[in-house]
C-alpha cells in the first residue's frame, strides 16, 4: 500500500494537479467566503493556508524530480 501511494505522489501529473488545485481553491476562497470579524476562527484562513500548502506541494515535487532526488 505504500508503494503505490508513493508511486501516486511523485508523479509530475499529481504535482500540476497539487498547482492547479491550490490556485483554484486560493481563488475560490478569496472570492467567495465572507469575513466576519466577530469569529473566533476565522474559516477563510484554512483554505488560504491549505490552497499555499497544495502549490508549495506541487512545486516541491517537481522540484525534487528534476534533481533526481524523488
Amino acid at each position: 500500500m505504500e508503494n503505490i501511494i508513493h508511486s501516486i505522489i511523485s508523479t509530475y501529473y499529481f504535482a500540476i494537479f497539487a498547482i492547479v488545485f491550490g490556485v483554484w481553491k486560493l481563488n475560490d476562497t478569496i472570492k467567495n467566503t465572507t469575513r466576519d470579524i466577530n469569529l473566533s476562527l476565522q474559516p477563510f484562513m484554512s483554505g488560504i493556508v491549505g490552497s499555499i500548502g497544495a502549490i508549495i506541494l506541487g512545486i516541491m515535487i517537481i522540484y525534487l524530480k528534476i534533481k533526481g532526488k524523488l
